[in-house]
């Protein structure tokens, strides 16, 4: 079976924005629990840092997110560029 047929079409949105993506049917299961907890942790920052816009909010998001994954765990190099193959091809379906 081809890799792409293994693939569903969703859309999430994220900050009021519609993102239409490809993934697995595992990812698919988890998309609504990560966009809920995405776009409450948007709206916390937006509430906490009301002088902020979006996309600095988002931007704080990123860094929190990014700071947490980076404690709790050390990726090789290996799992660090299948992870950015898995997000160009997601951003590539998206187009």
């Amino acid at each position: 079976m081809d890799k792409e047929e293994d693939l569903h079409k969703v859309t999430v949105v994220i900050a009021g924005r519609r993102y239409p993506l490809k993934v697995t049917t595992e990812e698919q299961n988890l998309i609504p629990q990560i966009e809920l907890n995405l776009n409450n942790n948007i709206r916390s920052f937006q509430s906490s840092y009301v002088e902020k816009d979006i996309q600095d909010c988002l931007s704080i998001l990123l860094l929190s997110y990014a700071l947490d994954n980076t404690q709790e765990h050390q990726p090789s190099s290996t799992e660090l560029e299948n992870k950015v193959a898995n997000i160009n091809e997601m951003l590539e379906s998206a187009i």
